[in-house]
């Protein structure tokens, strides 16, 4: 004769968009980690189970290289956008269609237009790890269709990207050779002072105006 099952071994399904807490787990003292399987995107709650993959927060730095036995050196560029995945799991026929509608409204469109002007479709997406390293809002950079396992299980990956709005920045100064004038040599002897005399004498005379100017009467030196 088969026995039952006790009640504290039989599984209980869990209901969509269900938040459990474990107060005893935690990531460093006295603050507890949330086991959550959705996220919410401008406050509506995603279909199906959630989990979040990937998350990265580069840091964007310089090396130049070092001269002799100097070595090289880091220079720090600033924090690169951060990137994560959305990784959705469905496994009753309610969810994927919920999930349709889910994904036309945030997933599909790159622009949005607002008065008149397009904008980034940026997202903001509430998960506690993503609110644990500031990662938000966001936009999407790849999201595919809908793929099956063995098991039956439906999943969809959704890959995006932390945006940031574009800030005016100055150009940078073009470097321009300024006019210098032309250096004038110095007579250094009798000879050079001479030949000096001789050029300048043949330049007035080649200039009519500047001989006007040097002869009141208007007429040529002798």
């Amino acid at each position: 004769m088969t026995q039952p099952v006790p009640a504290s071994l039989q599984f209980v399904p869990t209901t969509l968009a269900q938040t459990q807490v474990i107060p005893d787990d935690t990531l460093t003292a006295g603050v507890s980690f949330p086991t959550q399987d959705w996220v919410t995107i401008e406050g509506q709650v995603s279909p199906g189970k959630v989990t979040i993959q990937n998350v990265k927060l580069p840091k964007d730095w310089q090396k130049n290289k070092g001269f002799g036995l100097t070595g090289a050196t880091l220079v720090p560029m600033g924090e690169d956008l951060g990137t994560f995945t959305l990784f959705f799991e469905f496994w009753m026929p309610s969810q994927v269609a919920a999930w349709r509608l889910y994904w036309k409204q945030f997933f599909q469109k790159q622009l949005v237009v607002v008065k008149g002007s397009a904008v980034a479709m940026a997202l903001n997406i509430g998960h506690p790890m993503l609110d644990f390293v500031a990662l938000g809002p966001c936009v999407v950079t790849d999201s595919g269709g809908l793929d099956k396992d063995e098991m039956g299980t439906w999943f969809h990956s959704v890959h995006l990207e932390q945006y940031r709005k574009a800030k005016p920045a100055l150009q940078k100064a073009i470097a321009v050779i300024p006019a210098a004038a032309k250096a004038v040599p110095v007579a250094q002897d009798a000879q050079d002072i001479a030949i000096q005399q001789l050029q300048a004498k043949i330049a007035a005379n080649s200039d009519p105006q500047a001989t006007a100017i040097s002869t009141p009467s208007g007429n040529p030196p002798p």
